[in-house]
Formats: structure tokens, sequence, C-alpha cells
């Protein structure tokens, strides 16, 4: 499942990219916007620590073959609007969680559709995984569009999933599988 070196996605108008030390003052900036955090699971981020941690935390997981996650640009600058990706990969099972994040500058341009999309495809070209997961806020409706318009299936509710710094919060959980892919 491993790849040796980290692969870049161009779709038509975003490049997906390793991230690199350049990306955490912008990874920064889109992790400490409340509107982006308000139902991604963490608290915004305070400190440029915190990003590149991120960062770094990225790395690991491609070099231990445990995930990948691509900074997002647009082809026409190398700056970081998002980034996507997998982790959480149960290999038994050939699964694995989606995650994504988009700057709110560049909301409701198609950009993640783009992005989710070509992300999926490269999973199943290149990984034996079966299932890809996605657990959602049910309050953002947003998210929950993107992934229907993609092809993901709703499952269920899981009910008081994650603890966040406002309590217990419900998630609903997303799939998509290897022969249900756009």
């Amino acid at each position: 499942m491993a790849e040796k070196k980290f692969p870049e996605i161009i779709t038509e108008r975003l490049v997906l990219r390793k991230p690199c030390i350049y990306d955490i003052e912008h990874v920064f900036r889109i992790s400490a916007d409340v509107e982006v955090m308000e139902f991604y699971g963490m608290d915004p981020y305070k400190s440029m620590n915190e990003a590149r941690e991120e960062v770094e935390w990225v790395l690991k997981i491609f070099n231990e073959s445990e995930g990948i996650r691509w900074i997002i640009t647009e082809k026409t600058n190398d700056q970081c609007i998002g980034d996507v990706g997998y982790d959480k990969i149960v290999r038994k099972h050939k699964r694995a969680e989606l995650g994504y994040k988009l700057s709110r500058e560049h909301w409701q341009k198609g950009y993640m559709t783009e992005a989710l999309s070509a992300v999926i495809s490269h999973i199943y070209n290149t990984t034996d995984l079966n299932r890809l997961e996605a657990a959602v806020d049910p309050r953002n409706i947003g998210s929950m569009r993107l992934l229907e318009k993609i092809g993901f299936t709703q499952e269920g509710l899981l009910r008081d999933y994650e603890l966040e710094s406002s309590g217990f919060v419900d998630l609903i959980m997303f799939s998509i599988l290897r022969n249900e892919r756009p």
C-alpha cells in the first residue's frame, strides 16, 4: 500500500502536492479560522507551532505508510488553500478515513469536489483499499452535500462519537466503496 515517492495529483484547476516548510503559515491561517474549524472536531489553532506539528505529522504518516495528506493549491498559485487525504487505515479490513479542509475564501467554488474526486480515484488506483469513510458533524450541511455529490452513501449516526471543547458531538458516517468510485 505504501508509495515510495509522494505523489502529485493534477486536476483541471488544482495541484495536490507534498507539504513543505513554507506551507506552515498558510496551514496556520486556514486552521486558525473559527469558521473553517467549526465542525472539524478540533479547536482552531492558536500558534504557528500547531501548524508546524500538523505538517510534520503529515510527513510522518506518509513515511510510515499510515496515510497521506496533500496540500491543495490552485494551478496558477502554489499557495496552500487547504488539504485533503486519508489516514486511520485498517489494513485487515481495507478501509481508511478521509479528511479535508479548505480556506473559507475558496468555499463554494467546486475545489473540494475536484480535489476529493481526484484523491478517491488515486487511492483506488494505487492501493488495495476497498472502503473510504468520512465522519461528518450533522451541522456541517456543506460537507454532507459534498460527499453525497461525489457518490458517498450516508450510513448512520454515531452518537456522542467525539468529545470536543463544547462537549460530546454526534457524527454521521458516510462511505464510498471501490466499486462505487467516481
